[in-house]
């Protein structure tokens, strides 16, 4: 409490192939020291914002964090027909890893409420991708209204902070009002200044999260990678989680009242650092063949026949040495032509070739 925020990286963005345009934020350096990706999604009405004080302080023990505000929030599109279903987000952040190419090693992914659904949804769908799945203040079998909705979404404006913060701890926010410490941290990535000075919520004011707690429930009994939530159960609630996925954990965070990230940042940054040095969850012999074909991010190519596949795929004959310097010498022997009609008829077949022929054959 009282410390400095620290400063946030740049926005930078990401082209989807579902026509979203993804704003991210980074911190840390490249994974070449071993260390994990980190993919990390926000919660209901928020933006990447709100893990700037726990990905920085995971940057300085050398992991590369990375944060995306989901299809509907920040300044990531909003969908015109608002599709904003699990599935939909998780075409989002397949394109968001290939562009990144962080699928050469396992990675982490960690999410709060919605974004924790996103996550289950994609480590359901790419078992071989994600070594580890935290799903913070997210219940799939619950009944929180955080998982369809958010209470501020139609909210045209606010005058001003001061009136943002009674906003969010209004008892008619019912389960998702927060604290006053929870609410101040929360104000600069659930609402952004217009050019009158008001403040407006950064999400679609249409926003429906399609997910049934069947899909939810389906999605986490897919899950092969080890599984951890960061939120207070009850003991029914645990056994009934536990019901759809054995391998799932399950760790309290005293201090939260129910918007960790923003309540309780240095426990939830404990959990995520001691949860990732879990080498073991990383680590693939087999790293040259991590291929997005092999991991199910690309679709193989499709050919109608045997034939058009062999055309498609079939290398071109690779000259070798002699191959190469007997042509040579036949082109010098050749003397110089006279014209440059003559030079372009005593070209040989190699000589033909595209000019950048010998650097793919290199």
């Amino acid at each position: 409490e009282g410390k400095p925020m620290p400063p946030m990286p740049p926005s930078r963005f990401v082209g989807a192939t579902t026509g979203m345009q993804l704003r991210r934020l980074e911190w840390g350096a490249s994974t070449s020291s071993g260390e994990p990706a980190v993919v990390l999604l926000h919660g209901i009405g928020e933006a990447a914002e709100a893990w700037n004080p726990i990905a920085s302080k995971l940057a300085q023990h050398g992991f590369r964090v990375h944060a995306l505000d989901l299809r509907g929030h920040g300044q990531t599109s909003w969908s015109s027909s608002q599709q904003y279903d699990p599935q939909s987000m998780v075409a989002d952040l397949k394109d968001f890893v290939l562009d990144l190419d962080l699928y050469k090693a396992p990675i982490a992914v960690a999410g709060v409420g919605v974004g924790a659904a996103v996550a289950t949804e994609f480590a359901s769908a790419y078992p071989k991708l994600v070594g580890l799945l935290v799903c913070i203040d997210y219940n799939p079998l619950g009944d929180d209204s955080r998982l369809r909705y958010c209470k501020i979404q139609g909210a045209k404006a606010v005058p001003t902070p001061q009136a943002a913060l009674a906003l969010l701890t209004s008892p008619l926010m019912r389960e998702q009002r927060r604290t006053a410490s929870s609410a101040k941290k929360a104000i600069d990535s659930m609402f952004t200044k217009s050019g009158g000075g008001e403040l407006r919520p950064r999400m679609d004011p249409n926003f429906v999260f399609g997910a049934t707690k069947a899909s939810l429930g389906l999605s986490l009994a897919s899950v092969e990678c080890e599984t951890v939530f960061l939120h207070t159960f009850t003991e029914s609630e645990i056994e009934e989680l536990r019901q759809c996925n054995v391998r799932a954990s399950f760790r309290s965070l005293e201090k939260s009242s129910g918007f960790a990230v923003a309540d309780s940042p240095f426990e939830v940054y404990a959990e995520l650092k001691k949860l990732l040095n879990k080498t073991e969850l990383f680590l693939d012999d087999e790293t040259a063949s991590r291929t997005p074909e092999s991991l199910g991010l690309r679709p193989l190519p499709q050919y109608a026949s045997l034939e058009e596949a062999f055309k498609a795929l079939g290398p071109r004959k690779i000259p070798d040495r002699e191959s190469i310097q007997a042509e040579l010498d036949k082109l010098r022997t050749e003397g110089d032509p006279s014209s440059e009609d003559e030079a372009d008829a005593s070209g040989t077949g190699l000589s033909q070739n595209p000019s950048d022929y010998f650097g793919m054959v290199g």
